[in-house]
């Protein structure tokens, strides 16, 4: 019965109104909206259950919800001088803050498991791309400082390392990463 109710449902109040819940019970069980950082409407169905499971069962969920996740994501993605800037700063944890509430933590799960099976283990498959590369790097990049050995082991490829920047480079520095992106369209005839 559960499959046939979540079949095709994105939000938290979506799952209510097919499950037919209404009233006070309906206040109960949004009530933790404020935990992942988004109204019933806007939550994901899959997070506002996994956030009941997990208080269920005697848990806690980190003060400030996804905010709080977002704050310790965010030296990882972006750069000191970019969030030196209180605006850009506050921007970027807003909009990470309602990324993150989104995403459902089977996602999650599946990108870090995705990644970590991945990482390191396709670098002989790099000398076999024969189209013409750019590999964007950054200056500052915690997730990624192995840009140039990627650039190193793909024939004819082009680096271009975007100092000052972090992993979110195409957000820090995005004249440089379009600049450099329509130039290497214009030289490869608009391959690779």
């Amino acid at each position: 019965r559960l499959a046939q109710i979540m079949d095709g449902i994105r939000a938290a109040e979506d799952l209510l109104d097919a499950a037919g819940v209404s009233g006070r019970l309906r206040s109960v069980l949004t009530a933790q909206w404020g935990y992942h950082g988004s109204l019933p409407g806007d939550a994901s169905a899959v997070m506002q259950c996994l956030i009941h499971g997990h208080f269920g069962r005697g848990a806690w969920y980190p003060v400030g919800g996804s905010k709080s996740l977002a704050s310790a994501l965010l030296p990882w993605f972006f750069s000191e001088g970019f969030l030196a800037d209180p605006a850009a700063r506050g921007r970027t944890l807003r909009g990470l803050a309602q990324s993150v509430a989104r995403v459902p933590a089977v996602s999650l799960e599946r990108s870090v498991a995705g990644l970590a099976e991945w990482s390191g283990s396709r670098q002989a498959d790099l000398a076999g791309i024969s189209v013409p590369t750019l590999v964007i790097a950054a200056g500052e990049d915690l997730l990624t400082p192995a840009a140039g050995a990627i650039a190193e082991a793909i024939p004819g490829a082009q680096l271009l390392t975007v100092s000052g920047a972090g992993h979110a480079v195409a957000l820090e520095a995005p004249e440089a990463v379009n600049g450099a992106l329509a130039a290497h369209f214009e030289r490869s005839g608009g391959a690779g």
